[in-house]
């Protein structure tokens, strides 16, 4: 034991495997990695975001420097490319902010260049996406001073350029879009303002409201690739249009536009325009060719895409336009109209003079392939027998949008038209021995001399059929109820009513000699010529009839002739009606086909010395043939040549041409006429042409 010695109090002390020294290395290590860390963190930030970028566009990004301040992530110099070079952004700066689940972007001296047909149409969404990462659900876009270029097609020459665009944008994840921009349209060394504008909408969310007071049209060339439209001069003014997610709608004015259509230069084109989310149209454009008035009026509904339609149109539009091409093409020309008159329908109607002589042509240029669209005929009283009617008042009866007069008939007493008539897929009269037409389902046209086929088979007996609702007779033929009126006496005549069993079997109720009137009803007729001797009353026949050729699926068809064209070639009709018509200068109507399918139905006009003296036969072959037909066939002709179509603002159809007798719409017997299931026009609402000076006959007059 030890006492008075003194115990000293116990220090801490450090393990012998880790010094003191060692210890403060690691502290100034992590000092100098918490100070690196955020002296890269800009830098590491920078790459992330430039990737990520490069990601959203489909391309290559590139950001000079980044910093923070204000509570913003600045970006400096950024430059954004799309794959292919279609889409590039250019800015001096970029700041981008998230506060409450939006991405707000500020632009500083932004410069954008877009190719329309080339960026794709994911493009939004990716934008949207690369908000998503940042944990926003929208855009909010601060825009100063920046400019936009557009074009179709990367690496264009041609270009749309605004400038000086300022203001507020903002885009949220539904779609839905909102701005309050100002910017300006260059052209040359001038600018003209617009303003884009949110406005509130009647569903209430907001549309954008684009107005300008003047824009010239000339730039807007750059948009378009196709030869069949180039801008060369004009303005737009008073431009008012509302962009929503379903499209522009909305007003312009044209003014003194001139432009190449259909490579044909057309100048002084002025009027307003409305357009609409799926088309355009106008009341009257009023325009020139050289010093050819010209006038437009109508409107499309098939736009699909906007900027496919700065491509090729549209179907409705190109048809327009290639009726003008054709039309205005044409020799000695001294006026033109052009109507859209239904879908798949373009309507033109123009005048020429060639050597003193004044012509005056109605067109029709059909789709066949319009879903929308459908031929028929009409016939007066819905009997062979009737009163007659005009094709104005069978295009009215039934809805029809277009058509022209059909067969010739017997004018004045029975108006029995004197060939094939088919009505809805049912044949109400057999042919005669000359040309007709018959048009199936798909709106395909066959041209033959068409004669019946079937017969009536009582036991082993056979009865050859040789005409449908004809009366008097020869042969053999069927009658049905559509006849319409009581069976003439006539000689060495026996009808046999019948009843049906169903399929094609039948029981004969009677054998009636045709010496007094019998009424029409469902019967075999049998005259001087067929076979004897006949099925008794009572005896059970088997009865089938049709056309031969034979056209499936058939809808629709008319007498009429003669065959005017064929293959390309004038075709002398050995079976022609009426052939002293031939060389004598007369009213004509005709359904042509072209060779890529479409159909063409065109009239002359006759006896009119101050408007039109009509052609020839082989005068009217050639004009069609200047339009592209190939095969022709025309109707009845002289003061029965009728057109009918429904003029843009209208309800009905309406009588377009001017008739030979003296300007009255003669009485005749049935029409080849067009249907449209297609909505009727919403965007014009008043006549744009006014009808030719054509009296209508008033009712029960012939």
């Amino acid at each position: 034991m030890t006492i008075g010695r003194r115990v000293a109090p116990a220090r801490a002390s450090f393990p012998r495997r880790f010094p003191k020294r060692t210890l403060t290395i690691v502290l100034i290590i992590l000092a100098v990695l918490v100070v690196g860390f955020f002296a890269a963190r800009d830098p590491i930030e920078r790459s992330y975001l430039q990737w990520q970028l490069g990601q959203t566009v489909g391309g290559d990004a590139a950001i000079d420097g980044l910093h923070h301040g204000d509570g913003a992530t600045i970006l400096e110099g950024v430059h954004l490319q799309s794959k292919g070079g279609a889409f590039t952004l250019d800015a001096d700066q970029l700041d981008l902010q998230v506060v409450d689940g939006v991405l707000h972007l500020r632009a500083h001296a932004p410069r954008v260049s877009a190719a329309l047909d080339s960026v794709q149409g994911d493009e939004a969404q990716r934008l949207r996406d690369f908000g998503g990462w940042l944990g926003a659900h929208a855009l909010a876009l601060e825009v100063q001073g920046g400019t936009l270029t557009l074009a179709r097609g990367a690496g264009a020459t041609q270009t749309l350029a605004f400038e000086n665009a300022t203001g507020t944008a903002r885009l949220d994840a539904d779609g839905t879009f909102g701005a309050d921009l100002q910017l300006a349209l260059r052209d040359g060394g001038a600018t003209y303002p617009i303003v884009l504008r949110s406005q509130p909408a009647d569903a209430g969310a907001a549309d954008v409201q684009l107005t300008a007071n003047e824009l010239p049209l000339t730039p807007f060339s750059a948009l378009f690739v196709s030869d069949r439209l180039a801008l060369t001069a004009g303005v737009a003014r008073a431009v008012d249009l509302r962009l929503d997610a379903g499209g522009p709608h909305g007003t312009l004015a044209l003014a003194d536009v001139s432009a190449n259509l259909g490579g044909v230069a057309l100048h002084s084109l002025s009027g307003q325009v409305t357009v609409a989310p799926d088309g355009v149209g106008a009341t009257l454009l009023t325009g020139a060719v050289g010093a050819i008035p010209v006038n437009f009026s109508g409107e499309v509904h098939d736009v699909h895409s906007w900027p496919a339609l700065l491509d090729d149109g549209t179907p409705d539009l190109r048809a327009v336009v290639r009726l003008f091409g054709d039309v205005a093409t044409q020799p000695a020309v001294s006026w033109m109209t052009f109507e859209t008159t239904a879908p798949g329908i373009a309507y033109g109607q123009y005048g020429m003079t060639l050597a003193d002589i004044p012509r005056a042509v109605s067109v029709l240029l059909i789709d066949p392939a319009e879903p929308t669209l459908r031929f028929d005929t009409a016939i007066a009283d819905d009997h062979i027998i009737s009163r007659g009617a005009r094709t104005s008042q069978l295009a009215d009866r039934t809805g029809a949008v277009a058509g022209v007069n059909g067969d010739y008939f017997d004018i004045g007493r029975t108006y029995e038209p004197q060939g094939l008539l088919m009505r809805g897929g049912v044949l109400l009269r057999g042919p005669a021995d000359r040309e007709a037409l018959v048009i199936d389902k798909h709106n395909h046209v066959t041209f033959a001399v068409f004669r019946m086929r079937g017969a009536v088979v009582d036991g082993t007996r056979r009865y050859g059929i040789t005409q449908l609702n004809s009366w008097p007779l020869e042969d053999t033929t069927v009658i049905t109820p559509d006849y319409g009126a009581d069976l003439r006496p006539a000689d060495g005549v026996t009808f046999e009513p019948l009843v049906a069993l169903g399929g094609d079997r039948y029981r004969v109720v009677s054998a009636l000699p045709a010496t007094a009137p019998i009424p029409a009803q469902l019967g075999v007729a049998f005259g001087p010529k067929a076979n004897r001797p006949l099925p008794r009353p009572g005896d059970v026949v088997t009865m089938n009839y049709g056309l031969d050729p034979a056209v499936p699926d058939a809808v629709a068809g008319v007498g009429g002739g003669p065959l005017l064209l064929q293959n390309g070639e004038w075709y002398e009709d050995p079976k022609a009606p009426a052939p002293a018509e031939r060389d004598v200068r007369w009213a004509v109507v005709a359904l042509g086909t072209l060779s890529d399918q479409s159909l063409l139905l065109m009239t002359v006009d006759a006896r009119h010395p101050e408007r039109s003296m009509g052609m020839t036969r082989p005068e009217f072959g050639d004009l069609l043939r200047s339009f592209g037909v190939t095969d022709a066939m025309a109707l009845d002709s002289g003061g029965s040549v009728t057109m009918v179509s429904r003029a843009p603002g209208d309800a009905a159809a309406s009588l377009r041409n001017a008739p030979s007798d003296e300007n009255w719409e003669r009485v005749i017997s049935d029409a080849l006429l067009l249907y449209s299931t297609a909505p009727p026009g919403t965007l014009v609402t008043v006549r744009a042409t006014p009808l030719p000076q054509a009296r209508i006959v008033p009712p029960g007059s012939k």
